[in-house]
Formats: C-alpha cells, structure tokens, sequence
C-alpha cells in the first residue's frame, strides 16, 4: 500500500515542476531570464549555467517515482529523511518563482534562503542513514548503494546548485540597491565575498562530517564558477559600464580567481569522492566483522560438534 508521505512527494513534485516551468510563459511576469539580464551581477552565470535544472528535474522526477513502491514508500529513509524537507523546499521554490517575477528582490532572496534551509535539512537527516546512528527506537538506520544514488545523489545536485544561487542572489540584491558605477566598489565586495561564501559552502559539506559527505556541492560549485569565467569573456554591456575603464582589469582579475577556486574545488570533490568510498568500505568490513563473532560463539557452545567436524576433514 502506498503510504501518504509518497503522494505527498509525488504531488509536491508535480507542482513544482509545472509551477516553476510555467514562469518561461511570462504568466506571473518577466521570465527568470529576463530578471537576470535586468540585474546583471559582474558573477552572473552563462545562460547554458541553468541547464543544470534539466537534470535536477530528471534526477528528482526518477526519485519521486521510485518512492512510490515499497518497501521504500512505507520506510523511515522516506518518512523521516526526505518528505517534510522535500514537500517545505517545493512550496518555497514555487514562491520564490513568483516572487522573483514579480520584481520582489528581497523576497525572493529571503525565499531563495528557505529553499536552501529546507534542503540541507533534507541532506543532513539523510546523512544519518549514511552513518548508520541508532534511532530512539534502537533500531539503526541504515541506506543502500541504490538508495544512496536515487536519494542523496538528486538532492545533493539540487543542494549545491542552490547554495550557489542562494550567495550570488544578494549580488542581484546589491544590483537592485546600488546599481550603476557609483556602486561598482560595492558590488564588487560583495560578488568576491560570495564566491568566498561558495567556498566555504562546499568545505562545510564535504569536512563538516567525519563520517560522510556530499561531494556533489563542489561539483556544481565548479559548473558554476566556470561559467561565471565564461560570462565575464563578454560580460554585459550594463555590467561593462558599471565598471567602466577599470572593467577589463577587473574581470581578468576575478577570471582568475575563478580559475584557482575551480581547483580548489575540484581537490574537494576527489577528496569528497574518497572519504565516500572509504567510509563505504569501512561500513562493510564492520558489518563482516559483526557477524564473525556470531559464528566463533556457535562453535564454542557446541565444541564436541566442531571437533567432528574436524576430524571428518
């Protein structure tokens, strides 16, 4: 029987994704695009950056369906680890939708920080499966590799495509509050302290816990910083003149800089990477070395048994 967190999930996604993808209409107002062009930041992306909303959808869409089917409909990893944070992140993106078409910039930035609220605490209550803590139950949470790829993966992508936004949004913010060149100082402060932010973000998830961690922040964190270089090859011509003949120092500078955060954050991603695989490995070697003390107490309570055993042989 299909439990009602999975409908739940599967209709919140829904909406979601229809609400969302409705506003390339213009039917609550400017598009997302036509926002973006309007407060051009100096880290504003490439537009091919937001393709990555293809695969978030995609990769969530696969999850909301799996969901559906037990034993993952009626499990704890859905009740407890996904379906309120999931259900919250959805009603806030659609808000934030409309918020941000409708030109509310403070709105949108505080909604766009909700979204990201719900998400980490979505990641955060998966990585208690992925370290196997004992509830208050005593029974210990647990997840599979497949559950792992078709949970923490789709979300981690949305987590960390979202961290990003959630810091270069203030940069829009900013724009809207200090535009033209007597703000050039002002904004250019705040888009250095962003990718800072971006930074610090990605070392959090993936040094924050011992046990596990979620490489997929600094991944994206790349795909964002790289277009961001990409943008400034030919920035704006808004953000051009805000800039003026400091401009092409300044964004050769901060091409740079992105470079060198590129790497840095691809260190993190291989590190990422390793301590998953390690902390994969150490789990398996643990629960084989659980389950041998099993078998040497059997042979000792009954030795005659073994001793036949071995004189057979």
């Amino acid at each position: 029987m299909v439990s009602a967190w999975s409908i739940s999930n599967l209709v919140a996604f829904i909406l979601n994704a229809v609400l969302v993808n409705l506003s390339n209409t213009g039917i609550y107002g400017p598009t997302n695009a036509e926002q973006s062009a309007k407060y051009s930041t100096v880290i504003t992306p490439a537009g091919y950056a937001f393709s990555i909303w293809g695969l978030i959808y995609i990769t969530e869409g696969i999850w909301a369906i799996y969901q559906m089917f037990p034993p993952v409909s009626r499990s704890k990893l859905l009740s407890e680890g996904v379906s309120f944070w999931q259900i919250s992140m959805s009603v806030f993106q659609v808000l934030w939708t409309i918020a941000f078409a409708r030109d509310w910039i403070i709105a949108s930035a505080v909604l766009l920080l909700m979204i990201w609220v719900s998400l980490v605490g979505l990641v955060v209550s998966l990585f208690r499966f992925r370290t196997g803590e004992v509830d208050k139950s005593g029974e210990k949470r647990e997840i599979s590799l497949l559950n792992y790829w078709i949970f923490c993966v789709p979300f981690g992508i949305h987590l960390g495509w979202v961290t990003a936004a959630a810091i270069l949004n203030w940069n829009i913010v900013t724009v809207a509050q200090a535009g033209g060149p007597d703000g050039a100082q002002q904004q250019l402060s705040v888009a250095i302290l962003s990718l800072a932010l971006v930074f610090g973000a990605s070392l959090i998830f993936t040094l924050g816990n011992r046990a596990v961690t979620e490489p997929a922040v600094p991944a994206v964190a790349i795909w964002a910083a790289a277009a961001i270089s990409s943008q400034l090859q030919n920035p704006p011509q808004m953000v051009v003149e805000v800039f003026g003949f400091s401009g092409p120092l300044i964004f050769h500078s901060l091409q740079s800089v992105l470079l060198g955060l590129q790497y840095l954050l691809a260190a993190v991603f291989v590190f990422g990477i390793a301590k998953n695989v390690l902390g994969w490995t150490r789990g398996r070697m643990e629960a084989q070395q659980r389950a041998q003390p099993t078998d040497r107490s059997a042979a000792l309570e009954y030795p005659h048994t073994a001793d036949s055993l071995a004189n057979k042989f």
